[in-house]
């Protein structure tokens, strides 16, 4: 019989945070909740032209780079409860034992899982599964041009 791994939105604070935890079975799997914040509009513009490398007739697309800027920029391990969502969060699910995400030691389980949330994130398609129509302070919508938080 196979195991489902899945992951889920487990919490949302503001317009660029995300806090999400892997699941196997429908159990929390230890040591991973992670808070993603989005890097603004901006970046992530530039981080997809730097992806694409036109050569002639050939063109590139260098998913490795994505994949490490996610991680370095976006993705945080949950080890400690800076507000009361995150102490909520890490009491329910447990505390990361990690204070930053290596690459290589992820799973191959849970690598592919992560490839699908790091482009659901990045083109705002996480974002869309926790949209609330509320009235925004700014007629642009959310600014996106902070620096990320971690």
């Amino acid at each position: 019989m196979s195991k489902k791994i899945e992951v889920e939105i487990v919490g949302v604070a503001g317009d660029e945070t995300l806090y999400i935890q892997f699941f196997k079975d429908g159990t929390p799997i230890p040591s991973e909740l992670y808070r993603l914040q989005y890097p603004g509009n901006s970046y992530v513009e530039k981080m997809s032209e730097r992806m694409i490398e036109q050569k002639g007739d050939e063109t590139k697309i260098k998913l490795s780079l994505r994949t490490r800027e996610f991680f370095s920029k976006c993705a945080f391990p949950l080890s400690e409860g800076n507000t009361e969502l995150e102490r909520d969060l890490i009491e329910q699910f447990g505390a990361n034992a990690r204070k930053k995400i290596d690459v290589d030691k992820i799973h191959p389980a849970l690598f592919p899982i992560w490839q699908r949330v790091i482009a659901r994130f990045l083109d705002g398609d996480l974002f869309a599964d926790v949209f609330e129509l509320t009235t925004r302070s700014d007629a642009g919508g959310a600014s996106g041009g902070g620096e990320p938080q971690g």
